[in-house]
């Protein structure tokens, strides 16, 4: 009777010891203070106009460029303020790609109606490597058949 319960004991006590997480280290990014926002735009008709800002800080992005295909290729370069216009454009779908030097490019798809334009509010992701270089330990349970 003895040896049945110093058994039991010991395989209760060995459950209770056997982890029950699976740690791990993982980057720990900035959060995002700023994200994109495409909307429709009444004036000026026929025109995507926007502003470009950095996605962790906010800030406006200056000598950004921002262009549009097919068949156009029309491009523009944002202001101080991040600010840039797409004039003259015909009613039909559009690619917008947005990239600056020291950030990830960005490509969005728009449609220009006859009567309505777009106002785009586009964020851009910095590359530089060193942007997550904080690590962070988690924690990740696991399944319950790892604990027979």
């Amino acid at each position: 009777m003895q040896l049945r319960v110093t058994v039991a004991l010991v395989v209760a006590v060995a459950a209770a010891c056997t982890p029950r997480y699976h740690v791990h280290l993982e980057p720990a990014c900035p959060l995002a203070s700023d994200s994109t926002r495409i909307g429709p735009q009444t004036t000026p008709r026929k025109a995507v106009i926007g502003e470009l800002t950095d996605r962790d800080t906010g800030r406006p992005l200056e000598s950004g460029y921002v262009t549009t295909t097919p068949p156009s290729g029309t491009t523009s370069l944002s202001d101080s303020l991040g600010r840039f216009q797409l004039m003259g454009l015909q009613a039909r779908q559009y690619i917008v790609r947005a990239r600056r030097l020291g950030y990830e490019e960005r490509t969005d798809t728009v449609t220009i109606t006859t009567d309505v334009g777009v106002h785009m509010h586009l964020a851009l992701t910095p590359a530089y490597v060193d942007r997550c270089m904080e690590m962070r330990q988690v924690r990740t349970p696991l399944a319950w058949w790892h604990f027979w």
